[in-house]
């Protein structure tokens, strides 16, 4: 074996595939002065190098040992065998980049679903009042309320319904029990899914009749 041959084709094999010394030995797990003194001819890889470079160039062991390459019409060039490798890395990339971004997909779609809307009934009962069939409905975008119906012998002047934060805050008005409200949360002014705890927590209807007023404290019962 010529290994003044051996090296110079080893030297050429690595300049046709773009590497540094360097580069080559961290592919074949190897060292920089090692790679050098091969392509020197001072020495040879050993047994399992050999197979490394055979497998990485393209090239059999034996062309590496003859210095030469047997048969270039039928050999594959290293560029294309290189080109094959660069391809392959880069469809893992890209097949990771997708898995990732279904990932981020999904559980963006999760957390900004889960649990979007969230119904509840509306009753309540004091001593001269009763209060049934209500419905409040929280989504993401709006939030439905309709008080329901009240049982009730005395003569009404004003129903007021509120919640209790920071400050009593009014929701409604009036004497039409099955008024719907609809309120739209990009302008929260009534009743914003952020504040849906105190809602149904706090809320309270306060019924005026006769000369007396009296508050009811509303239960909220989730059914959905």
């Amino acid at each position: 074996m010529d290994s003044k041959k051996i090296g110079s084709f080893l030297s050429e094999l690595r300049k046709e595939a773009g590497f540094t010394q360097e580069q080559l030995a961290e592919e074949v797990l190897s060292s920089r002065e090692n790679v050098s003194k091969w392509e020197r001819g001072i020495n040879l890889p050993t047994p399992e190098t050999l197979l490394a470079l055979s497998k990485f160039y393209g090239v059999t062991v034996n062309e590496i040992l003859l210095g030469k390459r047997n048969n270039l019409d039928n050999s594959i060039p290293l560029n294309e065998e290189l080109n094959k490798k660069k391809v392959k890395r880069v469809i893992a990339i890209l097949v990771f980049e997708l898995i990732l971004v279904l990932v981020l997909f999904l559980a963006y779609y999760f957390f900004t679903t889960y649990k979007a809307t969230s119904v509840y009934l509306v009753n309540g009962e004091s001593d001269n009042f009763k209060v049934q069939s209500g419905l409040i409905i929280f989504t993401k975008k709006k939030t439905f309320l309709k008080l329901g119906t009240i049982e009730t012998t005395k003569e009404i002047k004003e129903y007021e319904l509120f919640y209790k934060k920071d400050k009593d805050i009014s929701i409604y008005k009036g004497l039409d029990t099955n008024y719907v409200l609809i309120n739209i949360n990009k302008y929260d002014k009534f009743l914003p899914t952020k504040d849906m705890k105190d809602i149904i927590n706090n809320t309270y209807l306060k019924v005026t009749y006769e000369d007396q007023e009296e508050i009811i404290k509303l239960d909220f019962e989730k059914e959905l």
